[in-house]
């Protein structure tokens, strides 16, 4: 289990134990599935696709990405907002490193720290403005105490 899983098993786990265990490892399970499809259906769109075309494009991941990206729907619809927190990242860094490779950017080093800062500073900033509005909340309040 990743550490949301065992932290939503944790505070299910308050009461009512055995429901909630049950709904948190059926919650775990099915977003497992959705990671597994998301990553394999690329790969195996994109082999398929070098395979018929005998050739390696920007048009077969295009195809690929679009190809994952019906896995989401394995996911609940609230949940479903969660993971484009977690797939966006992902698509900027495959987008950097394309860039990277073709000397359209310059690498930066340890760029990840400003950019963890300016994340934070905006993720803060919202939750102080609009309270409530943040999943995660309470951990965020926790971890840096009141602000």
């Amino acid at each position: 289990l990743s550490l949301a899983g065992a932290l939503r098993l944790g505070c299910r786990l308050r009461c009512r134990p055995v429901p909630r265990i049950t709904s948190a490892l059926f919650s775990a399970i099915r977003s497992s599935a959705f990671l597994s499809s998301f990553v394999g259906t690329f790969a195996l769109s994109v082999l398929c696709l070098r395979e018929v075309r005998q050739r390696d494009t920007l048009h077969n991941a295009a195809i690929g990405g679009f190809v994952c990206a019906l896995s989401i729907l394995i996911e609940k619809k609230r949940r479903r907002p969660d993971l484009v927190v977690y797939c966006i990242p992902k698509a900027l860094e495959i987008m950097y490193k394309a860039m990277y490779r073709r000397g359209m950017v310059k690498y930066i080093k340890n760029a990840e720290v400003p950019m963890f800062a300016v994340a934070m500073a905006i993720l803060v900033s919202y939750m102080y403005s609009r309270p409530g509005s943040v999943k995660g909340e309470g951990v965020f309040r926790f971890l840096l105490g009141k602000f």
